[in-house]
This record gives structure tokens, C-alpha cells and sequence, in this order.
């Protein structure tokens, strides 16, 4: 005799429902705080929603991890981790609508300075020292920018004038025009500039041909050599200055 209950089996059911619905839970909840990584380094410059966003992980993981945690629990912890993601990517969008000149000359800067590799391998040579001598101080000084965070976890925003300064800097110095016509002049100026011995024989308007200095350089003046003014109290003289001339 069953006792009147037609169906024996309907406890062992209900109680096998239960479960089902508590690994329901505990699978979703699972497979949504499998996505901590991929989630939490979208806010990597932006620490303050970064951390806020890492926490709701964590506590999720706390409900998951214990195992007196019932089907509502993790359905609760589920619902609000979701929340949680979802503030995060709006709070992003919301810093940058209201920081858009910062967050563009930053992400400008970081793919700049990502190029850094690159661009001073074209400055090499010997010739381009004092090129490649000014675009690393202002790679540095970009990485250094770069380096920390949009918004900081204490709520602190990068210095837009800072960033913008540094970012322009580093366009005008590594665009592709700019740095073609330094590293042409850089060249122009090494290959071109060739010190040339002066040949006696092609001096004129002079006997003297000493020996010419090793040390010689060209120089320019700003007035003419061939006649000189001098001063005695308040008379003055002018005379030829051709044959006073060294002449070698």
C-alpha cells in the first residue's frame, strides 16, 4: 500500500529539480565570472572603474566558492555581477564624452609611443645623433605620461594641457614628412660639407702664399674686408685692408 499517493516518485522529483536548478545557477554564475580577464583589462586606464569593476568579481567568486551559497544566492550574485559590468561600460563612456580631447590625445600618444621601436631604427646612422637624441627625450617623456592611467584609482584625471603638449611634440617630430626632410638635411649637411685644400696657384691679387693652417674654417663677416675704418681721436681713416689679409 503507497498511502493514497499515486505518484511515489514526486519528492525524489521535486528534490532532483532543486538540484538542477541550483547547478543551473552555479554554472551561469561561472561562466560569467569567466569573463574577469577579458572585462577588467577593457578599464586598464581607467583604474577607478577598474577596481570598483574587480571587486564585484571577487564578491561574486566569494558566493560562488561557498558552498552554503543557495540557488537564490548565486542567482542574486549573478544579477548583480551583470550590474556591476554594465556600470563599468558605461561609466568608461560617460569619462570619455566628458574628456574627450584627453582620452583622444592620449590614445594618440600611446600608439605614438608604441612606434618608438621603429622610428628610431630610421635614425641610426651616425649623422642623425642629434635627431635621434631629441625624439628619445620626447618618446620619454610621452611614456611617462602614458604610463599612468586616465583616471586614476583615487579619482585623479591625467593633465590635458600635459598630455596634448606632449602627444603634438611627438606627431610633428615623427611625421613622415617632417622626419624625411631632418634626416635629408642631417645628410645633406654630413655629405656636402667638404673641406677642400686651397691651392696656391689659384690665389690672385697676392705674392704671399704661405702655408695654409690645418686648422683653417670658413668664416663670415658682416662687413667688407677690403677696406677697414680706423679711428685716431676724431679723425678717421680708411684704407686697403687687401694686403693685410693672410693669404694662404
Amino acid at each position: 500500500m503507497n498511502g493514497g499517493n499515486t505518484n511515489p516518485s514526486d519528492g525524489q522529483g521535486m528534490m532532483n529539480a532543486a538540484a538542477k536548478e541550483l547547478a543551473d545557477a552555479k554554472a551561469a554564475l561561472t561562466s560569467l565570472i569567466g569573463s574577469k580577464d577579458q572585462n577588467t583589462k577593457l578599464y586598464a586606464d581607467y583604474e577607478k572603474i577598474q577596481d570598483t569593476l574587480v571587486k564585484a568579481y571577487d564578491a561574486a567568486e566569494a558566493t560562488l566558492n561557498n558552498s552554503a551559497s543557495t540557488t537564490q544566492n548565486l542567482k542574486d550574485a549573478e544579477t548583480t555581477l551583470q550590474a556591476a559590468i554594465s556600470t563599468a561600460a558605461s561609466s568608461k563612456q560617460t569619462f570619455n564624452q566628458q574628456n574627450n580631447a584627453l582620452v583622444t590625445a592620449y590614445n594618440q600618444l600611446k600608439t605614438a609611443v608604441g612606434n618608438e621601436s621603429a622610428t628610431l631604427a630610421k635614425v641610426e646612422d651616425a649623422k642623425f645623433a642629434r635627431i635621434k637624441e631629441n625624439l628619445v627625450t620626447l618618446y620619454n617623456a610621452g611614456k611617462m605620461l602614458t604610463a599612468k592611467p586616465l583616471e586614476g584609482i583615487d579619482g585623479a584625471v591625467l593633465d590635458v594641457d600635459q598630455v596634448t603638449q606632449a602627444n603634438t611634440k611627438l606627431q610633428e617630430a615623427t611625421n613622415e614628412n617632417s622626419l624625411t626632410q631632418q634626416t635629408q638635411n642631417a645628410t645633406n649637411l654630413a655629405d656636402s660639407f667638404v673641406k677642400q685644400v686651397i691651392n696656391k696657384t689659384k690665389i690672385t691679387g697676392t705674392t704671399n702664399t704661405e702655408k695654409q693652417p690645418g686648422n683653417y674654417s670658413f668664416v663670415g663677416y658682416s662687413v667688407d674686408l677690403n677696406t677697414i675704418t680706423t679711428r685716431t681721436g676724431n679723425n678717421s681713416q680708411t684704407s686697403s685692408s687687401s694686403d693685410n689679409l693672410p693669404s694662404w
